[in-house]
């Protein structure tokens, strides 16, 4: 009646909470208590965590401050370069060119000369030549029809025989010999032969030659450069460079968490992650990819072409052609036509018809009729028109040319030609061969480093070696030792411990109730 009860009390009823009551609490509360508080948040932490870092905010990185800064380090620089430097040299370099080389050539070339003709040479005729007629031929002319009758009514009339038939013969046949066989040779070779040379061969040597080697020489690698090599840049690199870094760099970012998120998280990514994925960074890059591109190429390019290709094809092509096809005729109709009429025909017109009518009607005469006046004439006129007409003549086509061809012709092309062969030819054969690859070396180089190697070392070794030493460490610490603990440790523990404990204070005691003190009395009986 007392010690039952007493036994269940003490034993049976704490060995059901022992062994029942205690593990279905363990079960039911602890297990998931440990779960939401230390499993849950693990899982949390080291795959959802991560994952959402790799799916939005990579992404949202990249777009925000990698896209900007590629195109602030390379796109606008490239802009630069390909439009904004030809702009400033179509509109500021070529003007200051024309101003200071073309106008001061053109002013050389066609003002002086033609400043020369219109004031210089009426100039001197009128303040030499005029003088020079009224000396030579209106003096005698006075003399003639004055002082030569008298002469001639008391001295010549019996010498007009003797005087008259063979200076005529001399006249009629000998001087036009000399003036055909010498004077319009000398003529033709000292103006009209460098005249067809400056007027035509000149200019065709500089259009068939000189035009060409410009063109050839500064033109096709201008057009090389500033359009083919950016094309095959665009066409070529561009591509190839999206295919090895931006593909492998797409399936490591985006596949391999993809595959991973469709076995580990499925629930999650279909409910969450999908929509998200598609509303973040499919649809910007849809946009990036396919409305970018096509903005550019109905909007851009047309643009560019309106705005740099029709404006440099005008200039290259259109302005040349107006000039050459209408200017340059122009010019010789207005200029050089009447030029060669007023310089060579009128002359020619004066030597061959008014000159010899004046000579033969007027100097004829006195010749034949007077002795004296061609003594004085030899003694005195000839060295006169000597020292005021042939003497300034050789100055004119000899020391003059000398002048020009030994002085001028060396400064204009010291001072002219060479700075334009330099600027032409010597900047940009400088700027091709060490101004390109040093901006090549200093600029391209270390960018393509910076966007593309030193991203690639982040991803192959850092992040690796980052996982391997602390990753890899911390999932131990927090999930592979409290494992191991739980699954080995404790159950070692209750093996050695616990059971020993539990037969030693309650095994024991009950054996000892349940059989040694009921069997008691039986053995004291005995």
């Amino acid at each position: 009646m007392y010690i039952v009860p007493l036994i269940f009390i003490m034993y049976i009823i704490p060995l059901i909470f022992i062994l029942y009551i205690v593990p279905l609490i363990f079960i039911l509360y602890i297990v998931p208590l440990i779960f939401i508080l230390y499993i849950v948040p693990l899982i949390f932490i080291l795959y959802i965590v991560p994952l959402i870092f790799i799916l939005y905010i990579v992404p949202l990185i990249f777009i925000l401050y990698i896209v900007p800064l590629i195109f602030i380090l390379y796109i606008v620089p490239l802009i630069f370069i390909m439009y904004i430097v030809p702009l400033i040299f179509i509109l500021y370099i070529v003007p200051l060119i024309f101003i200071l080389y073309i106008v001061p050539l053109i002013f050389i070339l066609y003002i002086v000369p033609l400043i020369f003709i219109l004031y210089i040479v009426p100039l001197i005729f009128i303040l030499y030549i005029v003088p020079l007629i009224f000396i030579l031929y209106i003096v005698p002319l006075i003399f003639i029809l004055y002082i030569v009758p008298l002469i001639f009514i008391l001295y010549i009339v019996p010498l007009i025989f003797i005087l008259y038939i063979v200076p005529l013969i001399f006249i009629l046949y000998i001087v036009p010999l000399i003036f055909i066989l010498y004077i319009v040779p000398l003529i033709f070779i000292l103006y009209i032969v460098p005249l067809i040379f400056i007027l035509y061969i000149v200019p065709l040597i500089f259009i068939l030659y000189i035009v060409p080697l410009i063109f050839i020489l500064y033109i096709v690698p201008l057009i090389f450069i500033m359009y083919i090599v950016p094309l095959i840049f665009i066409m070529y690199i561009v591509p190839l460079i999206f295919i090895m870094y931006i593909v492998p760099l797409i399936f490591i970012l985006y596949i391999v968490p993809l595959i991973f998120i469709m076995y580990i998280v499925p629930l999650i990514f279909i409910l969450y992650i999908v929509p998200l994925i598609f509303i973040l960074y499919i649809v910007p890059l849809i946009f990036i990819m396919y409305i970018v591109p096509l903005i550019f190429i109905l909007y851009i390019v047309p643009l560019i072409f309106i705005l740099y290709i029709v404006p440099l094809i005008f200039i290259l092509y259109i302005v040349p052609l107006i000039f050459i096809m209408y200017i340059v005729p122009l010019i010789f109709i207005l200029y050089i036509v009447p030029l060669i009429f007023i310089l060579y025909i009128v002359p020619l017109i004066f030597i061959l018809y008014i000159v010899p009518l004046i000579f033969i009607m007027y100097i004829v005469p006195l010749i034949f009729i007077l002795y004296i006046v061609p003594l004085i004439f030899i003694l005195y006129i000839v060295p006169l028109i000597f020292i005021l007409y042939i003497v300034p003549l050789i100055f004119i086509l000899y020391i003059v040319p000398l002048i020009f061809i030994l002085y001028i012709v060396p400064l204009i092309f010291i001072m002219y030609i060479v700075p334009l062969i330099f600027i032409l030819y010597i900047v940009p054969l400088i700027f091709i061969l060490y101004i390109v690859p040093l901006i090549f070396i200093l600029y391209i180089v270390p960018l393509i480093f910076i966007l593309y190697i030193v991203p690639l070392i982040f991803i192959l070794y850092i992040v690796p070696l980052i996982f391997i030493l602390y990753i890899v460490p911390l999932i131990f610490i927090l999930y592979i030792v409290p494992l191991i603990f739980i699954l080995y440790i404790v159950p070692l523990i209750f093996i050695l411990y616990i059971v020993p404990l539990i037969f030693i204070l309650y095994i024991v005691p009950l054996i000892f109730i349940l059989y040694i003190v009921p069997l008691s009395p039986i053995l004291l009986q005995k």
